[in-house]
C-alpha cells in the first residue's frame, strides 16, 4: 500500500483518486471451532476493515461507528466520481449520508455461506436459503443454520463443531459472540426469519446474468479456488 501511495503522489494522481482498503472476508483461528473461513458466519469471518481515501482529502479523519456492508462500497464509488446511478439489482446504498451527517443508524446486513444444489439439500426447499445465513437488527445479530450435510466435510476441515439451528448475539455487549440469546429473543427471531426467507425467495426469482469469461480469467479463478 505504501508503494502504491508513493507512486500516486509521484504521478500527481493522489488527490484525484479514490483509494479503498477492504477485504472480502476474515479468517477463523478456532474461536468457534473451525479454521480458515467459510464454515461459520461469526464476526471473525464477516467483519472486515473498510478505509476510504476520497479525492482532495474530503472527509479526512471521519470515522463511522454504524454497521455498513460491502455492498455499499460500489454505490459510494459512483457518488464519489459524480456518477448518478441507482441500479435496481444492487442491494447497497452510498455511504455519503453517513459522511454528511444525514444518517447514523446501523444498516441491515445479510451474509451467507454454502449455497447447496438440489442433490445436497433436496429440491423441496421453499426459500432457497443457503446452509447458513446471518443478518441483523441494529446491534442484534441473528444466525440461521440448516443441518450440516456430510457432503460438505471434504470442503471445510473441520466442519462446524457446534451447529445450532438459531443463534442470537448482542454485538454491543458480546463482540466475541459467546452468549447465545436465542431462547430469550423469540419475537426478534421470528421477524428476522420471516424477512430473511422472503429475501431469499426474491433472490431465487432474480434474473441471473451469464457473463462470458476468457480461459485466462477462468484459470485465475481456478488458482484462487473459486471454481474447479
Amino acid at each position: 500500500m505504501g508503494e502504491l501511495i508513493d507512486w500516486l503522489q509521484e504521478k500527481g494522481l493522489y488527490d484525484r483518486v479514490v483509494v479503498i482498503l477492504t477485504s472480502d472476508h476474515g479468517e477463523e483461528f478456532y474461536e468457534h471451532g473451525a479454521w480458515v473461513h467459510g464454515a461459520h458466519l461469526y464476526q471473525e469471518s464477516i467483519r472486515v476493515p473498510l478505509i476510504i481515501k476520497f479525492p482532495l482529502g474530503k472527509f479526512k479523519g471521519k470515522r463511522l461507528k454504524p454497521i455498513v456492508r460491502l455492498t455499499d462500497v460500489a454505490p459510494t464509488i459512483l457518488e464519489a466520481l459524480g456518477i448518478r446511478s441507482k441500479p435496481k439489482i444492487w442491494d447497497g446504498r452510498s455511504l455519503y449520508p453517513f459522511l454528511e451527517g444525514k444518517e447514523n443508524s446501523d444498516r441491515v446486513f445479510l451474509a451467507d455461506t454454502c449455497w447447496l444444489s438440489g442433490e445436497v439439500c433436496g429440491d423441496n426447499q421453499p426459500d432457497s436459503m443457503p446452509i447458513s445465513v446471518a443478518t441483523s437488527q441494529g446491534k442484534t445479530k441473528v444466525i440461521i443454520n440448516r443441518p450440516w450435510p456430510g457432503s460438505l466435510r471434504p470442503l471445510y476441515q473441520p466442519g462446524p463443531s457446534h451447529w445450532l439451528p438459531l443463534e442470537v448475539y448482542n454485538l454491543e455487549m458480546d463482540a466475541e459472540e459467546t452468549k447465545n440469546l436465542s431462547s430469550s429473543q423469540a419475537v426478534k427471531l421470528r421477524e428476522s426469519l420471516k424477512q430473511t426467507r422472503a429475501r431469499y425467495r426474491l433472490f431465487k426469482k432474480l434474473l441471473r446474468l451469464k457473463v462470458p469469461l476468457s480461459e485466462e480469467q477462468l484459470e485465475k479463478l481456478r488458482a484462487l479456488g473459486y471454481i474447479h
